[in-house]
């Protein structure tokens, strides 16, 4: 954070690196974004870092083009972490309060935070999220906010997401390669709900089901606050690959095919409907002149369903399936697939939309897209952090006479 409050977020995605840069106008109290690049990734496989040195490639390039729009050099970002190693567990923990008076101070929120962290954990793996989502003061429970109330005994119901430690080292040494500390990293699923959530859906009860190109990520709220997240090794390139197979063609044209001509309910296409298959691929003789449109959404339903009945027996395993008022909001690039809407209300018996980014609109379109739903999650993500004041960043900016606008901003995103 520097003087003129400027900040930044790295979404490492499978298909894409995005970077985007933001400055908090303390006149205006809302976030401007001065600067946004997104480059092709390289290196990564199903969220995990496998060649290191295209992956420095592709973030220190989109870095640059960022920083050449803005004007100066990033010195640090919230990152996001992708891939299916993430568990999800949720704990508590037990203080006595600390003051003599028995009023529940701040220090007192973060012991019973660190008490809830007392989980056996592997040498491999780590803590990089702690969810407070409920507090009992005394046997009263519910309570959402305690500071200022009176008691003896607090004790708070946490969600804890943990991380694989190579994947986050491997982040943190492409990291270093281009001289970008990192504030935070998060989980790209929790960043992606935070963009596209209503606290009402959270409240109410919701599942977000961010469709990358490789993964599928599932953040699950009730009450109010996360209650679970996991990532599947699955995503809308499968789709593609899926296309190519059947009709004997090249990934490239399987894409064109699926952006442009792709539906996931086979029953509403018509079978007259035809695909000039030989107009995309012209120099490959083996191929048919035209494909039937209905037969390539058979294809893309058959995964598109089994993607979404892996949701459900996730859903089922928490108790939750069919259990969520909010019902299903869909994010990231296979959330624009055409009809893909119904097949979610069918196989997950819930209510179902695709989610765009709330409140944070800028002049960039790529932003007011599904597919921008990680990246300026990872800006909420940052002003939770700031309006809260418990995190590292938020020492940067006291006394600045922002933390409160940050609160009225963040307030934004409440009923």
């Amino acid at each position: 954070m520097k003087e003129q409050n400027l900040f930044s977020a790295i979404d490492l995605g499978n298909s894409k690196t995005r970077v985007i840069t933001a400055i908090l106008n303390p006149s205006s109290t809302k976030l401007d974004i001065v600067g946004y690049s997104e480059v092709p990734s390289f290196g990564l496989r199903k969220g995990i870092i496998v060649d290191t040195t295209e992956t420095i490639n592709s973030l220190r390039k989109a870095i640059q083009v960022n920083e050449r729009v803005i004007g100066q050099k990033i010195e640090s970002a919230f990152v996001s972490v992708d891939g299916a190693h993430f568990e999800s567990q949720n704990s508590k923990g037990v203080i006595a309060v600390s003051r003599a008076d028995n009023e529940i101070s701040e220090d007192d929120l973060i012991r019973v935070e660190e008490a809830a962290q007392a989980i056996s954990l592997s040498n491999n793996r780590e803590i990089i999220h702690v969810t407070p989502r409920t507090y009992t003061i005394d046997g009263q429970e519910g309570i959402k906010d305690p500071l200022g109330m009176n008691g003896i005994r607090l004790e708070a119901e946490t969600n804890i997401i943990t991380a694989a430690v190579p994947v986050i080292k491997s982040i943190s040494k492409c990291l270093e390669e281009v001289d970008v500390a990192h504030e935070e990293f998060v989980a790209a699923p929790l960043a992606a709900s935070l963009a596209v959530l209503s606290q009402r859906q959270k409240e109410l009860g919701t599942v977000v089901i961010d469709i990358g190109s490789a993964t599928t990520g599932i953040a699950v709220y009730v009450e109010g606050e996360i209650f679970y997240l996991t990532v599947l090794p699955i995503g809308s390139t499968h789709i593609t690959n899926d296309i190519a197979i059947a009709l004997r063609t090249s990934v490239d044209t399987a894409e064109k095919i699926k952006l442009e001509y792709g539906f996931a309910l086979a029953s509403e296409i018509d079978k007259k409907e035809m695909i000039p298959l030989g107009q995309l691929e012209p120099h490959n003789e083996e191929i048919e002149a035209e494909i039937s449109r209905k037969e390539v959404a058979k294809v893309i339903q058959a995964r598109v369903e089994e993607i979404l009945d892996l949701v459900k027996k996730e859903l089922k395993k928490i108790g939750y399936a069919g259990k969520l008022p909010a019902g299903v909001v869909l994010t990231g690039g296979g959330s624009k697939l055409p009809g893909i809407v119904d097949i979610a209300k069918d196989r997950l018996e819930l209510p179902a939309q695709v989610g765009f980014p709330l409140e944070i609109k800028g002049a960039i379109d790529k932003l007011d897209n599904p597919e921008a739903a990680t990246i300026i999650g990872l800006l909420v993500h940052g002003l939770r952090g700031y309006a809260s004041g418990r995190n590292e960043v938020a020492e940067k900016i006291r006394g600045k006479g922002l933390i409160k606008n940050i609160k009225r901003w963040f307030k934004s995103f409440l009923p």
